[in-house]
């Protein structure tokens, strides 16, 4: 067993912290842009998306774990939440196969704008999880943020 605690006597305390600034009664300044040069998210559009992505690999995690689920039951659970993790949610749909299962979003489509990442189990089954676009974004963002093939990549 690994000791986490610091000898009796100390505190230790772990945890992540978001600062959510309070409302200014004055004239609100111009809202930040949330791209910079070169379609770089701004600072806190970036935290945003890690903070988005830092759940979904936690949840996913959670959900690994659970022993009471079925295998149908978790890919579901997982595909579910990838949707919410990624920079444009309301146009991204998730499907994950798994030897002849498939779990999917309901939107899911094929469409040219996708990412995707391979898995093998400990038994050596093989799996993929796949993401898509159903509407582009604007002219001149990217699809996909290197971050969010990262998660994918994670997850698998």
């Amino acid at each position: 067993m690994t000791r986490i605690l610091p000898p009796v006597g100390l505190a230790a305390v772990l945890g992540l912290v978001l600062a959510v600034p309070e409302p200014q009664a004055e004239a609100a300044a111009p809202a930040a842009p949330l791209a910079q040069p070169g379609n770089a998210p701004a600072p806190d559009a970036e935290l945003v998306e890690r903070v988005k992505e830092a759940t979904a690999l936690h949840a996913t995690s959670r959900i690994l774990q659970d022993a009471s689920l079925s295998l149908d039951e978790t890919l579901q659970r997982i595909v579910d939440l990838l949707p919410p993790a990624f920079h444009f949610p309301d146009s991204t749909e998730a499907r994950i196969t798994f030897g002849e299962r498939e779990a999917r979003t309901p939107g899911w489509q094929e469409t040219p704008r996708r990412i995707s990442s391979t898995f093998t189990t400990l038994d050596g089954s093989r799996g993929q999880i796949e993401l898509v676009l159903t509407s582009p974004p604007q002219a001149g963002t990217p699809d996909w943020l290197p971050e969010e093939q990262r998660l994918i990549d994670s997850i698998a």
